[in-house]
């Protein structure tokens, strides 16, 4: 008889099986197509660049390689690529019409697509509104991920809950770094439970900039020591509405921009072990606004300040809300705590959470310092 032997592909597929170019769009589909539609496989890369002519749809896992220098696997597009799909929508109705360089959504529902991984890779915008999107995601992770560019943020996460999310590091040139829920302000987005780990954002610079991280209808949000640093312009740093968030040892340094460091819209907010510094130009630390609960507990500041370290500022008219301080003025250098109320708000405040020191402000918008 004759003696044949049929290849087996392993469960780690590279692009390089398909002998992919950056030009051929039939080879990456082949390859695309291969990986997301048979068991048991995942996507594999090398430590190299790859240049893609289709976004890369994934609803399987992305591992990068490490080489010995530490470097990882980059993806970035050869020209500017479009969207998902202007007309199809995920399974709980989320709009696909993103262009992006990666992605991963559900659509059916289906249970391979319970545990991603995205890991070891960086991702590259050009032209794209965003480097990375994911909508409608459960059970995700993503660990060791860098995006930057995007004209309108690095990661883009829309509708995700029970996912983990750890060392990203988001390079903007858009509006955003991270956006968590979607844009525009809406007062739910099916975000809920996800967690952050050690995920940064810096160098937001763009003068059409909006914020470092913008967390919009979002529930059980955590973020755990992440931070968002040299953001410049008219930008926040963080941005949460209608969100329920807490946030541990996170920071924000040498920010360089002109507004606050938080600006809060209708959520609950607790902030645990805050580290500042170099933030001499923000012009406050908290912009609480309409219907906020902020609970402060710690905080470090350390640098020159031109102007308070510290500021709850409630900044919208017909509004009421309650802040509640856990800390020792003390921890601050040379920064009392001032509060600003503007006309027609009302704010109850509680210093170091106790009752009988809080006092009830309205209608001034006069400097009050709390010892």
């Amino acid at each position: 008889g004759t003696n044949t032997a049929t290849a087996i592909m392993p469960d780690g597929v590279y692009p390089e099986y398909f002998g992919v170019s950056p030009t051929n769009t039939t080879q990456w589909n082949n390859y695309l197509n291969y990986v997301n539609t048979t068991l048991g496989k995942y996507f594999r890369l090398y430590s190299k660049v790859y240049r893609i002519p289709v976004i890369f749809l994934a609803f399987k896992s992305i591992i990068g390689n490490e080489d010995y220098n530490n470097n990882i696997a980059s993806i970035t597009s050869t020209s500017t690529l479009g969207v998902v799909s202007a007309t199809e929508t995920t399974y709980l109705k989320y709009s696909l019409n993103t262009s992006c360089v990666v992605c991963c959504y559900n659509k059916d529902r289906a249970p391979e697509l319970g545990h991603i991984t995205f890991k070891n890779f960086s991702v590259i915008a050009n032209g794209e509104q965003t480097a990375v999107f994911l909508a409608d995601v459960s059970h995700f992770n993503m660990d060791n991920v860098l995006a930057s560019g995007g004209t309108e943020s690095c990661f883009y996460i829309q509708g995700a809950w029970l996912c983990y999310f750890n060392n990203l590091n988001a390079q903007p040139n858009g509006s955003y770094g991270i956006v968590v829920g979607n844009v525009p302000r809406v007062t739910s987005t099916v975000t809920t439970t996800c967690t952050f780990n050690s995920c940064f954002v810096e160098s937001l610079a763009n003068t059409t900039a909006v914020c470092g991280w913008y967390i919009n209808g979002g529930n059980s949000i955590t973020l755990n020591s992440c931070a968002c640093d040299h953001i410049a312009g008219n930008a926040n740093a963080y941005i949460f509405n209608y969100t329920t968030a807490t946030l541990n040892a996170c920071s924000v340094e040498d920010y360089r921009g002109s507004n606050a460091l938080f600006n809060i819209y209708d959520s609950e907010i607790s902030v645990h072990s805050f580290f500042g510094t170099n933030n001499k130009n923000a012009s406050s630390m908290f912009l609480v606004r309409n219907r906020v609960t902020l609970t402060i507990n710690g905080i470090r500041y350390v640098g020159t300040v031109t102007k308070p370290a510290v500021n709850i500022v409630y900044g919208a008219t017909d509004s009421s809300g309650i802040v509640v301080c856990n800390y020792n003025t003390a921890q601050l250098t040379n920064v009392s705590l001032p509060v600003y109320c503007e006309s027609t708000s009302k704010l109850h405040f509680y210093y170091k959470n106790e009752q009988e020191h809080g006092r009830y402000i309205t209608n001034t918008k006069t400097l009050v310092t709390y010892a």
